[in-house]
């Protein structure tokens, strides 16, 4: 409340309004639900957006309760308001980078710059001057600001991240087959549509999150950055939301491209504009997109409804008719993060929605989150069960060549797997074990691929949930596999109730080692 992203004069408000309400980043039970809501829709974990040494309590607790959940993090230093940012809280960013959920790129910290040269007179971009045990971040700048091919990426840079653009061509046969670096950060996004009163980035352009998720998956980039998960102002969000009702604490019609002087092809400006031709149902003649040769003073957003988290989109999609019935068909807030489940879980997206329904209402301000007690020490911990092909198999951070020593503690002289699991059980934090003889490696980083070795070692993962009924793994695998005739074929062909959960967590590991990771504003 009183942030520049829900009612602030200066810079404006916003299109859209939450399903968890005007709240503050800091509120454990906003950022409770959030976090569930992250993880019940396949998303792995979080960039924070970084700019203020104010917004490091922020941070820390969320990165904390990620932990808890299994989430992983790292930080985009946004250096906006700091120039320096990334040396002169280097201290603040290295106790982050020291957690055992924060992201690493063959064992180095992952560190990311959103560059804004536009504030600094289009100087090079600061990079880290330090090493983090013996090594530099591994550093991923903005693409948008060094696309040119025929140039080598910064020096101090690693690889560079795609951020938002209503050319999908750009990023499709550019930034993900560029030969520059081989780490691809993709962007998958619904569009923009942002409602500064003053400020102003680009025209609004919406209906692109099918098209961006189709690019992941078939690119398949070490990171898939959701390019929002709240950024009201601009109107890239992808929490749950819906459209303000007209009125409110801030008129969002009073923000620059709703009244640019511009118009687009055919129509006038201010007259409600859809995103894009064929997209929610229209005629190919649809009008303007808003992406540049084209500008729309408003885009209207048939693909919320208006007022409530359920309910009819704007009159004037109404108008429009856009499915050719008289009545439009109700919208959902949750529609755009359904479709993200559906793309990653296989979640039908009628049970994704009843899912996010039931996390948002479940969890009240009093609601605290404990870690899953699997990892806990002394809490009786499950193994997966060892298959034939376990021996000869060694534990990987995100990719086969992701071994950091950081990601375990190393005991010597251990001289069985019981024992080396025993170490596990009795370790404050252990995510699995990697064992060949007289050799014990403690994991307490996620173990995200098991890795073929032609030494004798075995990797197995802790696994969640050994307790879950036989009707909580049916549908499980029903979510992994996308039918539920797929999940009693697989259930058919299993044994024990652990040896079903081993193998789910399997199947699950081996669809999301590609992390998908959403990008978090903390000035809310």
């Amino acid at each position: 409340p009183g942030s520049s992203h829900w009612c602030n004069q200066q810079w404006g408000g916003s299109w859209y309004e939450s399903v968890l309400g005007e709240y503050d980043v800091s509120d454990h039970a906003a950022h409770t639900r959030q976090l569930q809501l992250m993880r019940a829709a396949g998303i792995d974990g979080l960039w924070f957006d970084f700019q203020k040494p104010s917004w490091i309590p922020r941070i820390q607790a969320i990165a904390q309760e990620a932990l808890a959940l299994g989430l992983n993090f790292a930080i985009v230093a946004d250096n906006f308001s700091d120039e320096h940012i990334v040396n002169t809280l280097r201290e603040e960013l290295q106790t982050f980078m020291q957690m055992p959920n924060y992201y690493r790129v063959d064992g180095r910290p992952v560190l990311v710059l959103f560059e804004s040269p536009h504030r600094w007179s289009r100087r090079d971009t600061v990079v880290p001057t330090w090493e983090l045990d013996g090594q530099r971040p591994f550093v991923i700048g903005t693409y948008h600001w060094h696309a040119d091919e025929r140039e080598a990426i910064p020096e101090g840079m690693d690889s560079l991240f795609f951020w938002h653009s209503p050319d999908l061509v750009w990023q499709e046969q550019q930034y993900y087959r560029s030969s520059r670096f081989s780490v691809k950060a993709g962007s998958v996004y619904r569009g923009w549509n942002e409602a500064y009163r003053d400020w102003h980035h680009n025209p609004p352009y919406l209906g692109y999150l099918s098209g961006t998720l189709a690019l992941a998956r078939e690119n398949e980039p070490a990171f898939a950055q959701v390019v929002t998960w709240n950024d009201y102002t601009e109107g890239t969000m992808l929490e749950p939301s819906f459209l303000r009702a007209p009125g409110g604490c801030v008129d969002p019609t009073l923000s620059y491209w709703h009244n640019f002087s511009w118009s687009c092809q055919g129509y006038d400006v201010g007259q409600a504009c859809t995103p894009a031709a064929g997209w929610a149902g229209l005629p190919e003649e649809g009008p303007c997109s808003g992406s540049g040769e084209e500008v729309c003073g408003k885009v209207e957003d048939c693909s919320k409804p208006e007022g409530s988290a359920e309910g009819a989109p704007p009159e004037a999609c109404r108008d429009m008719g856009t499915d050719g019935d008289d009545e439009e068909p109700l919208r959902s807030a949750y529609s755009d993060l359904a479709l993200i489940a559906e793309t990653i879980l296989g979640t039908p997206p009628s049970e994704a929605i009843a899912e996010f329904k039931a996390i948002v209402a479940s969890v009240s301000s009093t609601t605290t989150t404990t870690m899953p007690s699997e990892f806990e020490a002394g809490s009786g911990r499950s193994f997966e069960q060892p298959e034939a092909d376990d021996e000869g198999v060694v534990c990987r951070g995100a990719t086969a060549g992701d071994n950091s020593a950081a990601y375990y503690e190393l005991h010597s002289g251990v001289t069985s797997l019981a024992d080396c699991k025993a170490l596990c059980e009795a370790a404050s934090w252990c995510t699995g074990v990697e064992y060949s003889t007289g050799r014990c490696e403690v994991w307490t980083r996620t173990i995200g691929v098991k890795a073929p070795s032609t030494s004798a070692y075995t990797c197995l993962r802790v696994v969640l949930g050994a307790t879950a009924s036989d009707t909580e793994v049916t549908q499980l695998y029903a979510r992994l596999r996308g039918s539920q005739a797929a999940a009693e074929e697989l259930e058919a062909s299993l044994g024990s109730l652990a040896d079903r959960l081993g193998r789910a967590e399997e199947v699950f590991h081996n669809v999301t080692h590609r992390e998908m990771v959403a990008e978090v504003d903390l000035a809310n």
